[in-house]
C-alpha cells in the first residue's frame, strides 16, 4: 500500500492520470455538443417545414375557393373584363400557392415518418385529379371542405410525430392573407 501511495502520490503520475481521463472525456464532451447542435438544427428545420405547410395549405384552399367562385359566376353569365382579371389573378395566386405547398410537401416526405409520406402522396393524388377540372352545372368537382379536410389530416399526422417524438410544437394553423 505504501509503494501503491507513493507512485500514486507523485504530482507527475497526477497529471498523466488526469490528462488520460480529461482528453478523452472533453472530446466525448465536444462531440454530443456537435451532435445535439445537428439535433437543433434539425429540429428547426422540421418545425419551419410545420409552420410554413400550415401556412400554405389554407392560402391555397382560400385561393381554390376565389377561383371556384368567380367559375360560378361564369356559369350564370358572361364575366366582364375586371372579373376575368381577376379569375386571372386567382388561377395564378393558386398556381402559386400550390407550388409553395408542394414544396412544402416533397420536403414533408423527407423529414417526418412514413404516416407522413402516405398521407401526402393521398392528398397530392387526390389534388392532381380534381385540381384542374372545370367548373360545370353537373361538375364532380370536390367540395373545398375536402381539400381542408386533407389539410388536417396530414398537419395532424405531422402533429403526431412530434408528438411521439416528444418535440414541442412551436406553431399550428398559421393563417396569412
Amino acid at each position: 500500500r505504501s509503494s501503491f501511495k507513493k507512485i500514486f502520490s507523485s504530482p507527475t503520475i497526477v497529471a498523466i492520470i488526469t490528462a488520460l481521463v480529461s482528453v478523452p472525456t472533453t472530446i466525448y464532451i465536444e462531440r454530443q455538443k456537435a451532435i445535439s447542435e445537428e439535433q437543433k438544427i434539425y429540429l428547426e428545420h422540421r418545425m419551419k417545414l410545420w409552420v410554413s405547410t400550415a401556412t400554405h395549405f389554407p392560402q391555397y384552399t382560400i385561393n381554390l375557393r376565389r377561383l371556384r367562385t368567380h367559375a360560378l359566376v361564369g356559369l350564370d353569365r358572361k364575366l366582364s373584363k375586371d372579373e376575368m382579371e381577376l379569375m386571372k389573378k386567382a388561377v395564378a395566386d393558386r398556381n402559386r400557392a400550390r407550388e409553395s405547398l408542394y414544396g412544402d410537401l416533397a420536403q414533408a416526405k423527407v423529414f417526418f415518418s412514413d404516416l407522413v409520406k402516405s398521407k401526402v402522396e393521398e392528398f397530392e393524388e387526390f389534388d392532381a385529379t380534381n385540381v384542374d377540372l372545370k367548373v360545370a352545372k353537373d361538375s364532380k368537382l370536390p367540395a373545398i371542405k375536402e381539400w381542408e379536410d386533407r389539410q388536417t389530416i396530414i398537419l395532424e399526422a405531422i402533429r403526431g410525430v412530434c408528438a411521439h417524438r416528444g418535440w414541442s410544437l412551436l406553431a399550428a394553423h398559421v393563417r396569412s392573407n
